[in-house]
């Protein structure tokens, strides 16, 4: 599922908003923690700075295993498989 399909079928500015949220900057945080060293979890190589969906099916009440601590290259293709 893409963003715009995301949280069936909310708009992109809900989204958006949800992305500036106190719940939202805790899971990213409580995620980037989670990551060794920093390092993106998808490669292992870079330093991770974004998190990326690995399913929208919990969309505005992710678990911390939905997301994950990744450089902006590999959220590219993971969004891309998505």
């Amino acid at each position: 599922m893409k963003i715009a399909e995301a949280g069936n079928g909310r708009g992109n500015q809900e989204y958006a908003d949800y992305l500036q949220s106190d719940r939202w900057r805790k899971l990213r945080r409580a995620v980037q923690q989670r990551a060794v060293g920093g390092r993106c979890e998808a490669c292992f190589r870079r330093p991770g700075s974004q998190l990326a969906h690995l399913s929208y099916d919990r969309i505005f009440r992710e678990l911390p295993y939905d997301v994950l601590w990744v450089c902006a290259r590999c959220h590219r293709t993971i969004d891309e498989k998505g």
